[in-house]
């Protein structure tokens, strides 16, 4: 389906580019992709902590309790996107040098 698709645009660098990218070449754009979910989740964390410290502050003295048990179940689930995100990162960047290691220390060439 590729082909047929890339012999109507066989003009067109930028659709190529994208059709490179999304079928043979993703590899090459997964740190990339990786880099800039890092930036966003690090603006968001630090988005909740000035949001969670005025939550806190701004709450009466009946409230703060409720205030500081929803402030550590976002914590936990931030917590829980880092590890998930870090496996995802380890294993998608890790897999293809441990593959590599691995075949490399048995003397077998990965295809």
């Amino acid at each position: 389906m590729i082909q047929q698709i890339t012999k109507y645009f066989a003009d067109n660098d930028v659709f190529n580019d994208t059709l490179n990218a999304i079928g043979t070449k993703t590899t090459s754009y997964l740190p990339v992709i990786f880099q800039w979910i890092g930036v966003g989740l690090g603006i968001s964390i630090v988005l909740w902590a000035i949001i969670s410290f005025f939550r806190y502050k701004w709450a009466t003295e009946e409230k703060k309790p409720a205030v500081i048990k929803s402030i550590k179940h976002s914590l936990v689930a931030i917590l829980a996107i880092f590890v998930i995100a870090s496996l995802a990162g380890l294993i998608i960047g890790g897999s293809i040098n441990v593959g590599k290691s691995i075949g490399d220390s048995i003397k077998i060439k990965p295809s």
